[in-house]
């Protein structure tokens, strides 16, 4: 089944997501364009009226897409989930993260505290608000336009910047090379774990080569391909 499937997809889980479509396409023969945003992007730009064959973003982001009539729900299929922890850059002492108050001192003893604005943004702002880490004495909080900035400025900065990411996001950048490490999981209480979704679009042109694509998620090798990248 030759085509071209043009896919939005959220881009926390583009290492697993980019190896099932190289998966796809070669045993369709068809060929994915796809390009990554936000969770809360993919679905602004649905329901903006954006034409696209299958949306994959975070399980809220898909229930306000179906909401608003943009998906066949009946194709909808569950892709993996993936918890949040803390990225430092390498080379730095790991502090103790292991409970909420030994997270809220090393967050309150940090230059900075980072943040994407996708869903696990969205969840790291509330965290920084439940911790009073806006408070003054604190660290600056850096709210940037994706999780690439916030690898960036943690990498680049001379001091302590922590980054509250998606695990799958620290783990694309320590096999890309980014002097970054994964510090420790979000402890008990403060955890968040964002579970990605995927679905035809509704009235879109490639309705029958988006269900096959969205079905390949469910095999065994393409489970393997996202496990492989962090996704659970």
């Amino acid at each position: 089944m030759a085509g071209t499937l043009h896919l939005l997809s959220a881009g926390s889980i583009r290492r697993g997501v980019s190896a099932v479509i190289a998966l796809f396409e070669q045993a369709s023969g068809a060929r994915v364009e796809v390009v990554f945003t936000s969770a809360p992007k993919v679905r602004q730009r649905l329901l903006a009226g954006e034409r696209w064959d299958v949306a994959l973003a975070s399980t809220a982001s898909l229930d306000a897409l179906a909401a608003g009539g943009r998906l066949e729900t009946s194709t909808r299929i569950r892709v993996g989930s993936t918890p949040m922890a803390v990225a430092m850059r390498t080379g730095l002492p790991v502090p103790d993260l292991s409970t909420v108050e030994a997270f809220t001192a090393a967050m309150r003893a940090a230059d900075g505290v980072a943040c994407n604005e996708g869903s696990s943004g969205l969840h790291a702002l509330q965290v920084i608000e439940q911790l009073g880490l806006r408070d003054r004495p604190g660290p600056a909080i850096f709210v940037c336009a994706s999780g690439t900035q916030v690898f960036e400025r943690i990498a680049t900065s001379g001091g302590a910047i922590y980054g509250l990411v998606n695990v799958t996001n620290i783990a694309d950048q320590v096999a890309a090379g980014a002097p970054v490490r994964l510090a420790a999981p979000l402890p008990e209480g403060l955890q968040n774990v964002t579970t990605y979704e995927a679905a035809v679009v509704s009235g879109c042109a490639g309705a029958a080569l988006g269900a096959r694509f969205v079905a390949t998620f469910a095999t065994p090798p393409a489970r393997c391909l996202l496990s492989d990248a962090g996704v659970e």
